[in-house]
């Protein structure tokens, strides 16, 4: 099973507006589920060895993980382009 956070890209009044929601495929499902919710993985549904992994996008540019490219002033990604480009 694996989730992408994929934003609605079209979201709002606008139609310009990046509206969080998670993608979540399971092997052997024919579609995905998409959801505007929270994660939520308890303990108690998974066996022991169960590892969960999170990644996030590295910057292209400066290859720093996106919030330390962001926080930086060396790096002029456009991260709205970027998504736009991807999700939409």
């Amino acid at each position: 099973m694996s989730t992408e956070m994929k934003p609605n890209v079209y979201g709002g009044d606008d139609c310009n507006i990046h509206e969080p929601r998670w993608e979540t495929y399971a092997e052997g499902d024919m579609d995905s589920e998409t959801d505007h919710g929270d994660i939520v993985l308890d303990c108690k549904t998974f066996p022991a060895g169960t590892i969960v992994i999170i990644k996030t996008p590295c910057c292209p540019k400066c290859d720093m993980d996106v919030e330390m490219c962001k926080s930086t002033e060396n790096c002029d990604f456009d991260w709205k382009e970027w998504t736009e480009d991807r999700y939409g």
